[in-house]
């Protein structure tokens, strides 16, 4: 708890977004990612051990934040 794992990445206001997670040895983790503003753009979303495929579409262009937690 607490020590959430961050990646910051490049992103275009309605340019498609595409991330896979392998599993995770973790039980119960969320992810989250945030716009340039720290708002939420998407999330949260649960992630099982076996791991997720997740798509999204940034709104705003910038610098965007995964958290996972």
């Amino acid at each position: 708890p607490g020590q959430n794992a961050r990646l910051t990445f490049a992103a275009t206001a309605g340019e498609r977004v595409t991330l896979q997670l392998p599993g995770v040895s973790i039980t119960s983790s969320t992810l989250t990612v945030e716009r340039p503003d720290t708002s939420v753009l998407f999330g949260p979303q649960s992630i099982s051990t076996a791991g997720g495929f997740f798509e999204f579409t940034p709104t705003t262009t910038g610098t965007h934040t995964l958290v996972l937690d």
